[in-house]
């Protein structure tokens, strides 16, 4: 396979979904978020996914063409900026957009870019719910209340506030 060297890489992601297009064949892309999500990959083999407390990197083994869509999620997902990498570990010029932002979330962006129909205006950066991870519910004796400042976990050895 020829190496087609890209000159950009549109992330694209809203509605539980993070995919890109690009115009060439992309080594790395690395994703700065804010919020907490459960990721699911949906990618195929040939790339690896890894989500950390603040970053997503996404590496392709070999030299493949973009997948559909790289993952799924469920709960809070805002990229604070991404950066992509060519296969000469050269940067590509990286743009993000999102989809399904009520009006005063995209009030910086041109009238043709808002997609925003009127039965999702309350919508934001959250899609689904965010449930934290299954190993919590072994971890901890589980009891939820809601509390004045959020809910309260109740376990073995005191209240946590999350």
């Amino acid at each position: 396979m020829e190496i087609i060297t890209p000159t950009i890489v549109k992330l694209h992601y809203g509605n539980g979904t993070l995919r890109a297009e690009t115009n060439g064949h992309v080594a790395a892309i690395e994703i700065v978020y804010e919020g907490k999500f459960n990721l699911r990959r949906i990618a195929g083999a040939d790339w690896i996914i890894g989500q950390g407390a603040a970053k997503v990197l996404i590496i392709a083994l070999k030299k493949v063409d973009l997948p559909p869509a790289f993952f799924i999620y469920t709960g809070k997902f805002k990229i604070l900026s991404a950066k992509a990498a060519s296969w000469e570990a050269k940067y590509v010029n990286t743009e993000v957009s999102i989809t399904g932002l009520n009006i005063s979330q995209k009030m910086d962006a041109k009238s043709e870019d808002i997609d925003v129909t009127s039965e999702r205006l309350n919508h934001d950066y959250t899609f689904g719910r965010y449930r934290p991870p299954a190993y919590l519910n072994k971890l901890y004796n589980r009891k939820l209340e809601k509390g004045k400042y959020g809910r309260v976990l109740n376990t073995r050895k005191g209240k946590i506030l999350y």
